[in-house]
């Protein structure tokens, strides 16, 4: 089984890879020209504790002024994600610079959602004791430079 699922993961990531060469090309390209761009990727794990993952991730790359000959580039990033055994995760962050680079922003959000089962403390747990707790955290983080 964990063959299986190996090789379907490198078939399609090869897959990926191909049809994907404008990214390619982008990412090699002489072009010095200010302009946006979106690069999104798929997300896949497996861990013991969540079960099978699955979810996406992309980044936002952008710049408030395009005349501008000293900004910096300007990004938002995301992840969105869940598993087969409920764990979920969303989260958010910017990282902006206005004009001149004279102010710097950065913001998160993130939300995580874990439910594990808690037996006891020691040696001498019993399955029947088993316990679901769910945590469940908030983050909200704002910056100015």
């Amino acid at each position: 089984m964990k063959k299986t699922v190996f090789f379907t993961f490198l078939i399609t990531l090869s897959l990926n890879a191909f049809s994907q060469k404008k990214i390619i090309q982008k990412l090699f390209s002489s072009d010095t020209t200010k302009h946006n761009s979106f690069l999104p990727i798929p997300i896949f794990g497996f861990s013991q504790e969540a079960g099978f993952s699955f979810g996406a991730a992309g980044i936002y790359s952008f710049y408030l002024d395009k005349k501008d000959t000293i900004i910096r580039a300007s990004q938002i990033y995301g992840v969105a994600y869940t598993s087969t055994k409920g764990v979920t995760q969303l989260s958010m962050k910017a990282d902006i610079w206005t004009r001149q680079n004279k102010w710097h922003h950065l913001g998160e959000v993130k939300f995580s959602n874990v439910p594990f089962n808690f037996y006891g403390l020691g040696d001498k747990t019993l399955r029947i004791n088993e316990d679901l707790i769910i945590q469940k955290r908030y983050r909200i983080n704002a910056e100015v430079e």
